[in-house]
C-alpha cells in the first residue's frame, strides 16, 4: 500500500511512500520518513494502491500515531485554507498539530469518542459593546445551548493577556471543562489530547487555537474581531477573520464576531446581509467623517502632516474616536508607476509585489518571491 505524505514545505505536493498493507485507518496519522537524506515527520493524508512515480519508493520507517492525529475534515479544511492563501497543503496542515507533534515524538492519543449529535446551527451573528464583558452576556445564552447539544464553544481573543479575563468570566458563569491555549502554554498537549473526546466545553486561546479545533466544535466567537493582532505576521500569513470564515463555510457552527466596531470584512458580510441582525448593546450619536491624507503631502514628513496632526488633536480634546487606516506589513500594498500606472506583478503567481522599505524590495504575500526594484518603470522608463 502506498501513503502519500506531507511536509511543512513551500512545494505544494505530496510524496510516496511504502507502508505495510496490514495498517488500517492510516490518514491523518503522522510517520517518520526518510526524506531527502533527512529523517522528517510528515502527515499522510491518503492511501493509494498505486504510484506514478517509477522509481524505487521508500517505506515509511515508524508511525508514530496510535491512532489519526487529523481528522479527514481537519484536511480538507487544509485544503480549503491551501486555495485561498495559495500556500503548500503541507504547511497548513501542521498547523493544525500542537507544536511537540511536529517532531518524531510517539504520542498516545486518546479514543475519540463518536457521539450522535443532532447537526449544530449554523449562522453568523455581529454582537458590538464597549468591553468583552459586556459583550460576552450578548453571547452567553448561545454558549449555553451548545453546550447542552453536547458541542464545544471556542472563544478566540487577540493577545494571550487578554485569557485570564475571559476565563474569569466563564468560570463565573459555567460549570465545565475549559481549556486554553496560546504560545509559551505548556499545558497545550494536554488540552489538545483532551479534545479527543469529544466533550461539551469552553476553548479559549489566541489565534493559534483555531486550527486546534475540535470535531465536536458548535460555536466560534471572535472576540474584540478588528484587533490588527489577528493578522499572522509570519508565514505562513493568514487573517483569523478570513480562516474563520472559512471554517464557517466549511464546517455547521455558528459564528460570531464581537466587537465595539467591526472591521471593513464584518461591516461587508453586513451590508450583503450576510449577517443576521447586528446586536446593539448602545446607543451611539455620531457622525463619521473621512479624509484621504495621501491629498496633502508633507516633504518633510509624509504621515505626519500638519493636517494630520490637526485632526488628531481637535477630536482628542473633544473626547471622539479616531479611527486610522494604514499599510501594517510592507511600505506599500502594490508598487506603481505614477506616469503610466503599470504595476509591478509576481512572475510566480501574478499577485500585486508589495514594496518592502526595509529591503528595497518588491515582495510577493503570497509565495515569497522577491525582486529588486529599479529606479526607473520598466514599461514608460520615466521615474516614480
Amino acid at each position: 500500500m502506498i501513503a502519500k505524505v506531507a511536509f511543512p514545505i513551500e512545494i505544494n505536493e505530496e510524496f510516496d511512500y511504502i507502508i505495510p498493507a496490514q495498517e488500517k485507518e492510516i490518514t491523518g496519522k503522522r510517520v517518520l520518513v526518510d526524506f531527502r537524506r533527512r529523517r522528517r515527520v510528515g502527515v499522510i493524508t491518503q492511501a493509494v494502491e498505486n504510484s506514478p512515480y517509477k522509481g524505487k519508493l521508500k517505506s515509511v520507517i515508524k508511525i508514530l500515531d496510535n491512532q489519526p492525529s487529523l481528522t479527514a475534515e481537519k484536511l480538507r479544511f487544509a485544503n480549503i485554507l491551501s486555495r485561498h492563501y495559495l500556500y503548500a497543503k503541507g504547511e497548513l496542515i501542521f498547523m493544525m498539530l500542537e507544536e511537540s507533534l511536529r517532531r518524531p515524538k510517539k504520542v498516545k492519543l486518546p479514543l475519540s469518542k463518536k457521539r450522535k449529535l443532532k447537526k449544530a446551527a449554523s449562522g453568523i451573528i455581529l454582537i458590538r459593546g464597549e468591553n468583552p464583558q459586556e459583550r460576552f452576556f450578548s453571547y452567553k445564552d448561545s454558549i449555553a445551548q451548545v453546550l447542552a447539544d453536547g458541542f464545544a464553544a471556542m472563544i478566540i481573543v487577540p493577545y494571550k493577556e487578554l485569557i485570564g479575563k475571559i476565563l474569569e468570566i466563564v468560570k463565573d458563569n459555567f460549570d465545565c471543562p475549559t481549556f486554553i491555549f496560546h504560545s509559551g502554554n505548556k499545558n497545550n498537549l494536554n488540552n489538545w489530547l483532551k479534545l479527543f473526546e469529544n466533550n461539551p466545553c469552553i476553548i479559549i486561546t489566541t489565534r493559534l487555537g483555531l486550527f486546534f479545533y475540535p470535531s465536536n466544535l458548535g460555536l466560534l466567537i471572535v472576540e474584540d474581531e478588528n484587533n490588527p493582532a489577528y493578522f499572522q505576521p509570519e508565514k505562513p500569513y493568514y487573517n483569523l477573520l478570513d480562516a474563520s470564515y472559512l471554517l464557517y463555510k466549511h464546517k455547521p457552527l455558528k459564528l460570531i464576531f464581537s466587537t465595539d466596531f467591526p472591521t471593513m470584512f464584518t461591516y461587508k458580510l453586513v451590508k450583503q446581509k450576510k449577517h443576521n441582525l447586528p446586536v446593539f448593546r448602545r446607543k451611539v450619536n455620531s457622525k463619521a467623517e473621512v479624509f484621504d491624507l495621501s491629498q496633502y503631502k508633507n516633504k518633510r514628513n509624509v504621515f505626519f502632516s500638519p493636517l494630520f496632526k490637526e485632526l488628531i488633536r481637535k477630536n482628542l480634546e473633544n473626547n471622539k474616536k479616531i479611527l486610522i487606516f494604514y499599510n501594517h506589513r510592507h511600505f506599500s500594498y502594490i508598487i506603481k508607476c505614477s506616469a503610466c500606472g503599470y504595476v509591478f506583478r509576481c512572475p510566480r503567481c501574478e499577485r500585486f509585489l508589495q514594496f518592502s522599505l526595509k529591503d528595497k524590495k518588491g515582495i510577493c504575500p503570497a509565495c515569497g518571491y522577491s525582486q529588486n526594484i529599479a529606479s526607473v518603470c520598466p514599461k514608460c522608463g520615466k521615474s516614480y
